[in-house]
């Protein structure tokens, strides 16, 4: 397992890469993450091509593909700007990133990466039914129980752990509504999935406000 201690993963991308102003400097979003290939180690690649694919492969709909990146991009990269809807966009970092992956000796499997567990899939559907939006875009803004309930399809899908994990990229993108029973919720689900305390320490200042 990549280490947890922290974000990982493409929500990293998202609030790393896709930052304000991110298009001044690169011709292109698929610049941008021929960049990160160029890089970054194929350790994270692969961790990054394996979010990519469960994505690509999930039963949501382009269009919420879409407003889930838009989303954890604090929305600064909406795909369709660019002419390609969100199951292509996630299929292009996999077009880009796995050729590096691959020759680092590595390979991405996803074929045992469902997590149907009911118990696990109920934790994380509750929390994600709690997600609030106090913090909108400005001109676009995304709709709260859209949100709410793509992340909701995402776990029951088989993918509680991206769920859980772009819910925390949500509510920090998004000034959600955090209290200490929340935010204990959060923790103990992200047990599940060998979260590390700063990953949900991210959280924090939600609940100081």
């Amino acid at each position: 397992m990549h280490d947890r201690d922290d974000d990982f993963g493409l929500t990293t991308v998202a609030s790393g890469s896709f930052v304000q102003l991110w298009w001044k400097y690169h011709d292109s979003a698929t610049a941008v993450i021929e960049e990160i290939a160029r890089e970054e180690d194929p350790s994270s690649l692969q961790q990054y091509v394996h979010d990519a694919r469960l994505l690509a492969d999930s039963p949501l709909s382009a269009e919420r593909l879409e407003t889930l990146w838009r989303s954890a991009t604090s929305g600064h990269h909406g795909t369709s700007t660019e002419g390609i809807d969100g199951r292509t966009w996630f299929r292009r970092i996999i077009e880009v990133m796995e050729p590096v992956v691959a020759a680092g000796g590595l390979t991405v499997d996803t074929a045992d990466a469902l997590d149907h567990r009911p118990e696990v899939i109920a934790e994380v559907v509750a929390i994600a039914r709690r997600l609030t939006v106090r913090r909108n875009f400005f001109g676009d803004p995304v709709d709260e129980d859209e949100l709410r309930s793509i992340l909701v399809e995402l776990a029951e899908s088989g993918r509680p752990e991206l769920a859980l994990r772009f819910f925390v990229r949500f509510a920090v993108n998004h000034d959600s509504e955090m209290d200490a029973d929340l935010q204990d919720a959060v923790r103990k689900a992200g047990r599940h999935f060998g979260y590390g305390e700063f990953l949900i320490e991210r959280l924090d200042f939600l609940y100081k406000n």
